[in-house]
């Protein structure tokens, strides 16, 4: 006599032999069906195995891509003044270690503020190269520029326009926003209008 298979209703029993049913209440299973629930099975087995190997080889793979590089950071390298002359158009560097005196009549003119950044100038990384600019302890200028200029090797160059007549000495404070720590560096332009 053959197995008997068991089904999920509680009092029925089939017997797995076709043809087969001298035992009381037993019903006779086609071998279709039986070769139809083995390729279920197999096909089941298959899908594990193959979701198995999958998650073996993501846990392979995700370690080692590593994590996401951090993006290089900036460091402010040197800041040149120059001043504009607005009789001939010319630009002329202003020496940071001397004092810079004009006439209260003919005040001194606008500036042109160079920072030198050492880095990579990716613009995604989201940092900026802001500069603030103090006269008596009071903020007569602050913008940030967020740079997507092109590089020469590895520095690049921000230039901020400071509008206006200077007569009394300027902080520069000129810092990297957007990473931590944050690169600065200031200089003092001695500006001075005498009688």
């Amino acid at each position: 006599m053959g197995k008997i298979l068991k089904v999920s209703q509680p009092g029925i029993e089939i017997n797995n032999e076709e043809g087969d049913s001298s035992r009381k209440g037993l019903v006779p299973v086609p071998k279709a069906i039986n070769q139809h629930t083995e390729r279920k099975i197999m096909l089941r087995t298959r899908m594990t195995a193959l979701f198995l190997l999958t998650a073996i080889a993501a846990m392979c793979i995700v370690p080692a891509m590593g994590e996401p590089k951090a993006a290089e950071h900036w460091k402010i390298t040197g800041m040149k003044v120059k001043m504009f002359s607005q009789e001939d158009g010319e630009l002329s560097d202003v020496d940071v270690m001397n004092v810079i005196t004009s006439s209260a009549n003919a005040p001194l003119h606008p500036i042109l503020v160079v920072v030198e950044v050492s880095g990579n100038p990716d613009p995604s990384n989201g940092f900026k190269v802001q500069l603030t600019a103090k006269e008596k302890g009071k903020q007569i200028f602050i913008k940030a520029n967020a740079t997507s200029f092109a590089s020469n090797g590895d520095k690049f160059y921000v230039p901020f326009w400071i509008d206006g007549y200077r007569c009394e000495p300027v902080v520069l404070t000129a810092r990297v926003v957007g990473q931590r720590p944050a690169s600065t560096m200031t200089k003092t332009i001695k500006f001075d209008c005498s009688e």
